[in-house]
């Protein structure tokens, strides 16, 4: 696994901050912590306010580059790794609700399991084209918890 540094891959401020082969594909690694700051708004303060409030985020030169399991994922056809140990389920099939004035990256409200989950498009997080497949996968950081549409999950590395 390589750290993705400033070096015309990325931007210095994207959720990606690894990247890794698997079966001589590409694999982007998702910071859980970054994606979670790119849904909700600046101006929430940490942990108020809002449907997620705003998680501290860590720095980039924090990043630990000791082996870890991931949950890959699909998203406008790129593949993308989300730490295994934020991963708490993947769920088929979810209903959303809109949210009015919402942005465009929110896809909505679902209720799971009689408590409603903030679902946002991976792919609008990301500045990428594309809606989203079927599944959803739950994510939690710290107390934040949402769910992250994607196109598929493939497998875990």
């Amino acid at each position: 696994m390589r750290r993705v540094d400033d070096d015309g891959e990325r931007a210095a401020d994207s959720a990606v901050i690894a990247e890794f082969s698997d079966d001589e594909d590409s694999v982007l690694l998702l910071d859980p912590a970054a994606v979670t700051g790119l849904a909700v708004d600046d101006a929430v303060p940490v942990g108020e306010g809002g449907m997620l409030g705003r998680p501290d985020m860590q720095e980039q030169d924090d990043y630990d580059d000791s082996t870890q399991q991931c949950l890959l994922v699909v998203a406008s056809g790129e593949r993308y790794g989300i730490p295994l140990g934020d991963v708490l389920e993947v769920i088929d099939d979810v209903r959303c609700s809109a949210v009015p004035g919402a942005p465009a990256e929110v896809e909505g409200l679902a209720l799971i399991r009689e408590e409603p989950l903030l679902v946002l498009r991976l792919a609008g997080l990301l500045g990428l084209e594309g809606q989203g497949g079927d599944r959803v996968v739950v994510v939690a950081r710290g107390t934040q918890r949402y769910g992250l549409r994607v196109d598929d999950v493939s497998d875990i590395a």
